[in-house]
């Protein structure tokens, strides 16, 4: 629960500071994206379990998982 709670202040912060320092707030907000997707799949681990099709749903975690490896996966630097 504290993760959540923690996500609800960080996304307004991270959104301040990508709109006064644009290239500043890019990596805090894939990080606060990270802890999203991981705190979604926590809290929904339980219900996926009873029901895994809840996972193909179209608002289901999966959906939530790819836009995470969206945001994250352009900021690892190519060699």
């Amino acid at each position: 629960m504290s993760i959540l709670i923690c996500l609800a202040v960080l996304g307004p912060m991270v959104a301040v500071l990508i709109g006064l320092v644009r290239s500043a707030g890019v990596r805090p907000a894939s990080s606060v994206v990270a802890l999203d997707v991981i705190a979604n799949r926590i809290v929904n681990q339980p219900q996926l379990q009873e029901n895994p099709p809840l996972l193909r749903h179209p608002v289901g975690l999966l959906p939530a998982t790819l836009f995470g490896l969206f945001v994250i996966v352009p900021l690892v630097p190519l060699p």
